[in-house]
């Protein structure tokens, strides 16, 4: 008797979490939404296979594309000073023909990228300090130009960058890969593990800091410190 009470109980579990997970397909009918963006927020998370473009401008805007029945579950929420954008807990967006954010601001200092999103820069970005974070397979794609730039890469993700720092410092793990030829870089310090891949230019100074089979490809002239370990390799480009 109470093998089949805890079989039933499960079985309700199981069709009321079922139930909630709402699965929606696109309709192809693409509309563009203009989202509230009076609170100020210099700092931008992106999730869920959202693709995010940002351009700095005097004014800050955010607007959001997509198909018609999808929009409503595209949240942009700003939080301590952070633009928040997800998809709403509880739905499963089966397929889409976009889901694009387009978002300006006067003054950026984070972006984060997780669970395949993609983040663009549609011009270049100029800043005093950026921090960069992607994970979860996420891709980001920029040109900046600034004093510090800060790269945090993990799970798969694929990072294109270009401009010129004066600062870059590193952190690359779990298969990420950064692709950095044209991102000019005064010093840098890298750190690259678990078969994580780096490629980049640096002018004056590097450390570097590589193990568990991490790959740094560099180019430039710099003065090296170096600490390899477990099959890290530092690799002067040909």
């Amino acid at each position: 008797m109470k093998g089949l009470l805890w079989g039933l109980c499960f079985l309700l579990f199981a069709v009321s979490g079922w139930a909630k997970d709402k699965k929606v397909t696109g309709t192809g009918y693409v509309l563009m939404s203009q989202r509230p963006s009076e609170v100020r927020f210099e700092k931008i998370s992106v999730q869920q296979g959202i693709t995010l473009y940002v351009t700095l401008d005097k004014t800050a805007t955010i607007s959001v594309e997509s198909d018609d029945n999808i929009l409503p579950y595209i949240k942009t929420e700003i939080k301590n000073n952070q633009l928040n954008v997800y998809i709403e807990p509880g739905i499963s967006i089966r397929r889409y023909t976009v889901m694009n954010v387009l978002v300006t601001l006067p003054r950026l200092v984070r972006l984060e990228a997780a669970s395949a999103a993609r983040i663009e820069g549609s011009a270049l970005l100029r800043v005093d300090q950026l921090e960069v974070v992607a994970s979860g397979a996420s891709n980001m794609k920029l040109e900046v130009k600034g004093n510090e730039l800060q790269v945090e890469a993990s799970g798969a993700s694929r990072l294109e960058l270009k401009g010129e720092v004066k600062q870059l410092d590193l952190n690359l793990s779990t298969a990420s890969y950064l692709k950095a030829w044209e991102l000019s870089a005064d010093t840098c310090n890298a750190d690259i593990s678990n078969a994580a891949k780096g490629e980049i230019f640096v002018r004056q100074k590097l450390n570097a800091e590589i193990s568990s089979s991490g790959l740094l490809l560099y180019d430039g002239s710099p003065v090296i410190t170096r600490n390899l370990s477990s099959g890290g390799s530092l690799v002067k480009r040909r």
